[in-house]
C-alpha cells in the first residue's frame, strides 16, 4: 500500500536555511512525528519505532510538488521531469520529539520552472503543507494515541518520496 502522511510544517519546523553552490537551498525540517495520520485507508498510527526504523531509508529520496500524478512512484522518470524539486539528503530519528529530521536539497532552478512560490515560502520561512509517500504494510489495530482514533498500524515503511502540497497553499 502507498500512504499519504498530511502534515502542515510550521514556520518553526524549518531551520538552518543556506544556500549552496550551483543554486541548491539546503533547508533542514521535521518530515514525519509519531501519531494518527488519516490515510486513502483510513486514520493509521505510525509508531516512533517504526519511523526510526525507515529512517535511513529517506536519505535520496525525490520532494516533489504534489504526488506523482502517474503511477504510484516518484522514481517514475515522467514524475521525476515534470514534479521533482530536490531530495532528502539526510535524516535521523529524533526521540525527543519523536519524528524523523531531515535535511532537504531543494534544486533552486527546478523549484522556479514548477513551483516558484516555494522559494519564497523558504525564504520567509512560512508554512508548507507537505506529504510523505511511501509504501507500508497496514497491521489492524485499533486504538487511540493523544485523543485521536486509529483503526490501523504502519509497519516496514519504505519510502518513496515526500510531496509538497501546493492546493493547502495560503
Amino acid at each position: 500500500m502507498i500512504s499519504f502522511d498530511e502534515r502542515l510544517m510550521s514556520s518553526s519546523d524549518v531551520k538552518a536555511i543556506t544556500w549552496g553552490p550551483k543554486g541548491y537551498c539546503f533547508v533542514s525540517t521535521v518530515l514525519i512525528f509519531e501519531g494518527v495520520s488519516s490515510t486513502q485507508y483510513g486514520d493509521v498510527f505510525y509508531s516512533g519505532e517504526e519511523l526510526e526504523k525507515s529512517c535511513w531509508a529517506w536519505i535520496g529520496k525525490p520532494i516533489t510538488v504534489n504526488h506523482p500524478y502517474s503511477g504510484n512512484t516518484a522514481n517514475d522518470e515522467t514524475v521525476y521531469e515534470k514534479q521533482r524539486v530536490g531530495m532528502i539528503v539526510g535524516a535521523v530519528y529524533d526521540a525527543e520529539i519523536k519524528g524523523i529530521r531531515c535535511l532537504v536539497m531543494v534544486d533552486v532552478e527546478e523549484a522556479i520552472n514548477k513551483w516558484p512560490k516555494l522559494l519564497e515560502h523558504i525564504e520567509n520561512q512560512e508554512c508548507v503543507s507537505f506529504a510523505i509517500g511511501a509504501h507500508t504494510e497496514l497491521v489492524e489495530d485499533v486504538g487511540v494515541y493523544e485523543g485521536m482514533a486509529y483503526t490501523g498500524r504502519t509497519v516496514n515503511i519504505k519510502p518513496d518520496h515526500a510531496a509538497i502540497l501546493t492546493e493547502y497553499d495560503v
